[in-house]
This record gives structure tokens, sequence and C-alpha cells, in this order.
């Protein structure tokens, strides 16, 4: 069989699953609006507001968010304009999104090393550091880092869903011989990144969001607009894997030493960046109960 024929085939079975995908499960349209709405200079704070009130439990879901300790407000925050008052509207654009992701997680946790909660801290975390990360690099705005960071494994979520028997079969066999993205191309003929990315597009999200999901662990290959976005949340990934809060329960992915010459950074350097992230991340309990 050809390389083009088994790219036909990959093609083919990634249309399939999207198809089943969306049949089964999808992030509420809700929250695609206001992903959309944050990122658009012409819309307002009500425009906000009016899109998220739409959705009575993840209003409540957000304000929950918004009076976390990860924020540290002085006065309760009781409505949605109050939040945006206080956040900014993409702050609580995340809010919104976070809290709406984290309804992809269904039953079940543990296999293994893996486990969903694990997954989900490690989403979050990788958020908090490519916005640290971004901000000490003056990367954009570390709040677009932030919903980068947070969705870049969105395809294991839906992998561990839709092909679980496979999933399951594939974490079983795993050792840290091979990196991830092998092993999933071994059971899957496609990688999560490949089927995040189509499955990021057909839900009609942000075209930086879509590319640093594609690209978060090569952003040294992607040649476009969003290459510094990608190579913070890439850094943000690698100092979270380096300090064990990992996607799958181990390390599966190896260091590149390219990115940290980027920005003129040692191992060490990564580390110690990532244990402040993890004291960051003690803030954020409420995000991590999904």
């Amino acid at each position: 069989m050809t390389v083009a024929t088994l790219k036909v085939l990959n093609e083919e079975a990634l249309d399939i699953l999207i198809q089943r995908v969306e049949e089964v499960s999808s992030l509420p349209q809700i929250a695609i609006q206001a992903m959309g709405i944050a990122s658009t200079e012409e819309s307002s704070a009500s425009d906000l507001t009016a899109v998220i009130e739409c959705d009575v439990a993840l209003s409540a879901r957000v304000l929950k968010l918004v009076n976390s300790s990860a924020f540290g407000l002085r006065n309760k925050v009781t409505n949605l304009q109050q939040a945006i008052a206080y956040l900014g509207m993409k702050q609580v654009r995340n809010l919104a999104i976070t809290a709406s992701v984290s309804e992809l997680f269904q039953g079940g946790d543990k296999i293994g090393r893996y486990s969903r909660s694990g997954l989900w801290e490690h989403m979050v975390a990788v958020g908090i550091a490519a916005r640290m990360f971004a901000k000490r690099h003056r990367i954009g705005d570390p709040e677009d880092a932030f919903i980068a960071g947070l969705l870049h494994d969105l395809g294991i979520v839906i992998l561990d869903q839709f092909l679980n028997t496979r999933f399951e079969m594939m974490l079983s066999a795993m050792t840290a011989q091979q990196v991830q993205v092998r092993w999933e191309q071994q059971y899957f003929g496609f990688d999560h990144t490949e089927f995040g990315e189509r499955v990021a597009r057909h839900w009609k999200f942000p075209e930086p969001v879509i590319d640093t999901i594609r690209y978060h662990h090569m952003a040294g290959v992607y040649r476009g607009p969003n290459s510094q976005l990608i190579k913070a949340v890439e850094m943000g990934n690698m100092a979270m894997t380096e300090v064990g809060i990992t996607s799958l329960g181990a390390k599966y992915n190896r260091l590149s030493m390219a990115a940290l010459n980027n920005f003129d950074m040692t191992i060490g350097d990564l580390s110690r960046f990532g244990e402040e992230v993890k004291v960051e991340l003690t803030k954020y309990h409420d995000w991590l109960v999904y």
C-alpha cells in the first residue's frame, strides 16, 4: 500500500469519525459564539453577556469560576456584567469555554497511569503556563494564549470518548521508547493533533486555536501568522510535562531543544518555570472539578 493510499484512507477515517462526533457530542454552540464575540473588536460586553445568559447552567458555572480563589476578588460577583467589568471580555470568554470543555469529560476516569481528571488538569495547567509565558515574553494577548493552551489536547479528549477501546489498547502498550504521536499513528492511523485540528475546524474555532491544536508539538515547522502563539503553548506544554503534569500520566513526549533555544532557555529554566506554574495552579482548584 502506497503512502498516498494510506493518506486517503486516513482522511476517510477522520471524516467518518468527525461525523460520529457531531452526532453524539459537540462543544455547546454558545461557547463557540462566545469565542467568536470576544475575538471581534466590534463586539461589546453586552453581546457577550447576551450569549452566555442563554445557557443558565453555563452562566452559573462561569460565576462560580469568577468567584474562585484564582482571581481573589474582594467582593462576590453576582452577574455577568460585573464579571466582565472586573475581568474583561476575554477572561470571561475563557471561563465560559473552560466550563463548556469540562463538560466533554464523561464518566469513568482511570486507565493505568492515565486519568481523565489528570488530562483536564494538564490542559488547564498548559493554559495557565501559556498565559504566563506570553506575558513574560510579550507574545500577543495572554488571554488568547490561555485559551489556545487550554484546548491544545482537545484531540485526546475526543479520541478517549469515541475510540475508547483502541485508546485503552494503546495506553496499555505505550512505553517511552516511542513518542506519543507515533503510538497514536500506529493505533489510529492519525494522531491527536490531526484529529483535534479537524474537530476544531468542524466546530468553527478561531484559526489561531486550530493552528495551535495542530502544531503544539512541532511549532518549528509551522509557517503562518500564529507562530509566536504556538511557541508559547509548546513551551507551556513542555514545562508542565517536565514537572509531571502530563496528558497521559507519563512522559511520552521529548523536549525540543530547538524550542528552548528560541527563548535562550535551559532544561533547568523550563523546570523552574513549570514549578512556578504549579504554584499558580493551586489557586484553580474549582476549575479542576468537572
